[in-house]
């Protein structure tokens, strides 16, 4: 899956969230080439109810994008997104006067590579031991809770943010969910995997379970990436320590979603969002 079909995907979900339905192809449309260097620096060309500000925190480049009919210094739902190894942020264009008002926190991978970005040196489909590259990720996403924290507290954010991201990102996604889960309402790793040492150094971290946010994973069943059987069984380690976590498996023998893994998704991040304004309610 390409980021920008990954970016339509996510603002297609906070639509149908109160739409009930809605074709992505009628609203959301996607402009412009990636090279290698270049930020974003404003919304594409014909675009409606899309602001974008650039930042830079932490030493790494974040694009911030506001979509809906809303001020871009309002207060608003966050969805922090990953994208994968070799792509990059992409922001939407055409018409979003009709998605609901949220705001996009898109991270810069630091490294360049090919014609996008890298989060890590190492590809997970390269020989070597699961430390190497748990080294990597925990490096990395220690350095992005203090980013993502930092992001929230400056620009108005409705409750915590929910995270995802795909490959890399979905590595991402679930490392800040077991090594920083106070941060965060939810994750959507999709493609994901996090060796189980991490696992292991996030509960040391915080022995306590009830903090953990739930973490909602999509796979294809012969990714041939990021085998399914090796999340599987990082998924069952953290359901045996009394985590909310579960993995859908679909039939897909590419590294990539299907329409059928997009819709899972979809109805998944709808229940968070559901559960989470229940409990507002039942409170406020």
């Amino acid at each position: 899956m390409t980021t920008r079909a990954f970016t339509s995907l996510a603002l297609s979900l906070l639509l149908w969230m109160t739409t009930g339905s809605m074709n992505v192809a009628e609203v959301f449309r996607f402009e412009g080439e990636k090279s290698p260097v270049s930020k974003i620096g404003s919304p594409p060309e014909n675009s409606q109810a899309v602001q974008v500000r650039e930042h830079e925190i932490g030493g790494l480049h974040v694009t911030e994008v506001v979509v809906g009919e809303a001020g871009i210094d309002d207060e608003l739902p966050l969805l922090v997104q990953f994208h994968g190894r070799s792509s990059r942020p992409t922001v939407p264009g055409g018409d979003q006067r009709r998605t609901p008002p949220m705001r996009l926190m898109l991270p810069w991978a630091p490294e360049v590579l090919g014609d996008g970005f890298t989060w890590f040196p190492l590809s997970v489909t390269e020989p070597k031991e699961d430390k190497v590259l748990g080294h990597y990720i925990r490096e990395r996403v220690d350095q992005l809770a203090t980013i993502i924290k930092t992001f929230a507290d400056r620009r108005p954010t409705e409750g915590r943010p929910i995270i995802t991201g795909f490959s890399q990102g979905g590595m991402m996604s679930m490392g800040l969910a077991m090594l920083h889960p106070e941060l965060i309402d939810g994750a959507f790793p999709l493609a994901g995997w996090l060796p189980r040492h991490l696992i292991d150094e996030g509960l040391a971290r915080h022995p306590d379970v009830a903090i953990y946010p739930p973490v909602r994973i999509v796979n294809g069943d012969e990714d041939p990436v990021v085998p399914t059987e090796e999340t599987l069984a990082s998924v069952r380690y953290m359901q045996e320590r009394g985590l909310d976590v579960r993995m859908d498996v679909f039939p897909n023998d590419a590294h990539n979603m299907t329409s059928e893994m997009y819709r899972h998704y979809r109805e998944q991040l709808r229940a968070l969002i559901r559960r989470r304004r229940h409990e507002v309610s039942s409170f406020g």
